[in-house]
């Protein structure tokens, strides 16, 4: 599991726990997906915990027209509370979704988010409307809390995903986001959407993420590592494309000093065999070696999707 990985569940982990992550250091030794696993079972508790309290606010949804609870909520209740309570009114009612957002300031949806059930989001996102749920976002990455943000790409729907990139423009902060979020296929979903609907974009962030420091380089890495092989594919052609000799050698020269090699290997052994050629060249990448760990199984793997295309 990418040690990248590893350390974004640790800061997730210490986010919910409202501590420090080296207040939970001892929970290093046990791996991403135990960690994740941990944090699952600490939020479901949490939100178990008052539903009862959820339960009797829910029942007063259908008695007060929401147009006129919600600013009086927004003024009195802060957002912790809002946030944990939405989460069960959502579920509770959820054809109220679609207005209930639409009345959220989106300063306050913002900093109720971090308090939302997981569990609610994931069985509400498909009505969530568009408009409300971008300002939110741009909110949440103008405040660059790539925590939460991660915490929803993995229920978002195809339809928000293309709705999220059309309305943000913080393409490091959606790169950042993305390094927060657990599941492969989440990642996986967000970038082949985005792809699909706007190249031009994929490529913007893979600059944005070449150029930029070695913590949005990190976290870049920690996305594109976890890629299907096609996906993979196109990433490393864009990246070798847009890079030169020195922004290449320095990006990898990166990766090498954060101990990360495993994740750079997993986007080099699929890239494209003119692409790699292209690297190949370049003599202070070939000093760095991070080539030879993969040249055999790169080879090797595209003589079998060679032989597969001509059967």
């Amino acid at each position: 599991m990418s040690d990248l990985l590893h350390r974004a569940q640790l800061e997730l982990l210490a986010k919910l726990l409202h501590v420090t992550p080296e207040r939970i250091e001892y929970l290093e030794r046990y791996p991403a997906d135990e960690l994740y696993a941990l944090r699952e079972r600490i939020s479901d508790a949490i939100f178990d915990a008052n539903s009862d309290m959820f339960r009797r606010i829910s029942a007063l949804v259908p008695i007060v027209p929401l147009g006129i609870v919600m600013p009086i909520i927004q003024k009195i209740c802060p957002p912790e509370m809002g946030g944990r309570a939405a989460g069960a009114i959502a579920i509770a009612h959820p054809k109220k979704v679609a207005h209930g957002l639409s009345l959220v300031k989106p300063e306050y949806g913002a900093s109720a988010a971090p308090f939302l059930d997981p569990r609610a989001v994931r069985q509400v996102a498909h009505l969530a409307p568009p408009k409300p749920v971008v300002a939110i976002a741009n909110v949440i990455l103008e405040r660059k809390d790539y925590v939460t943000a991660g915490q929803f790409v993995d229920a978002a729907t195809p339809e928000l995903i293309v709705e999220v990139e059309k309305g943000t423009h913080d393409d490091a902060g959606l790169l950042r986001s993305g390094a927060y979020v657990f599941s492969a296929e989440a990642v996986n979903n967000v970038v082949r959407v985005i792809a699909e609907n706007n190249l031009d974009r994929v490529r913007r962030i893979i600059v944005t993420m070449l150029n930029g420091e070695r913590s949005l380089q990190l976290a870049g890495l920690s996305v594109f590592s976890r890629l299907e092989p096609n996906l993979n594919a196109l990433v490393g052609d864009i990246l070798v494309e847009e890079g030169d000799e020195k922004s290449l050698h320095d990006l990898f020269r990166t990766y090498i000093d954060a101990g990360v090699e495993d994740d750079l290997d997993k986007v080099l052994r699929n890239l494209h065999p003119d692409t790699f050629a292209k690297l190949e060249t370049y003599k202070s990448i070939a000093k760095l070696k991070v080539l030879k760990h993969v040249k055999a199984s790169h080879k090797k793997s595209h003589k079998k999707h060679h032989r597969a295309g001509k059967s």
